[in-house]
């Protein structure tokens, strides 16, 4: 019998862990590819705010609002009650772009988005050392350096693109 209860334990167990990886009904999770289309528009425009100056403002012609110093969209999603937002916001040499809801798990898809907006602008990848086991990603074009970053928490997630000189 608890040979029986051990694998039903096993069974649940995989179940939960397919849920956290896909949704509750094996469709993607809250980041859906209509989300990911919108951040990866949102990643595009902050490095080419952060490499050539261009203005934020060319959010608004891909459908997202201005108000004071942020461009927001929101964008239905059937696995959220409601929908999805995305802003974008500027602050000295960074730039961010906040994704709300976004799981945990998911984080690693902003970090992917980032990466192609980057490559896609003429940067390339390396890896700074930070001791003899641990790196991290920048992205070089010329004399400039962009670090992506992500920050989590409260159900969202926040993509941070930082300028280095």
């Amino acid at each position: 019998m608890s040979a029986v209860r051990a694998i039903g334990t096993a069974a649940a167990i995989l179940v939960l862990a397919s849920c956290a990886q896909t949704g509750s009904s094996g469709r993607e999770g809250v980041i859906t590819s209509d989300v990911q289309t919108v951040v990866a528009d949102a990643a595009r425009a902050c490095v080419a705010r952060l490499s050539d100056g261009q203005s934020l403002n060319t959010l608004v012609a891909r459908g997202f609002r201005s108000s004071r110093n942020e461009y927001g969209i929101r964008v239905p999603n059937p696995n959220t009650v409601g929908s999805s937002s995305i802003s974008v916001r500027e602050r000295e040499n960074t730039c961010q772009v906040r994704v709300s809801p976004a799981m945990f798990n998911e984080t690693s898809i902003l970090f992917d988005v980032a990466e192609d907006a980057l490559l896609g602008a003429g940067y390339r990848e390396e890896i700074v050392q930070i001791n003899g086991a641990l790196g991290r990603k920048v992205f070089v074009r010329g004399s400039a350096r962009i670090e992506p970053r992500i920050r989590t928490g409260s159900g969202r997630a926040e993509l941070i693109l930082s300028r280095r000189d």
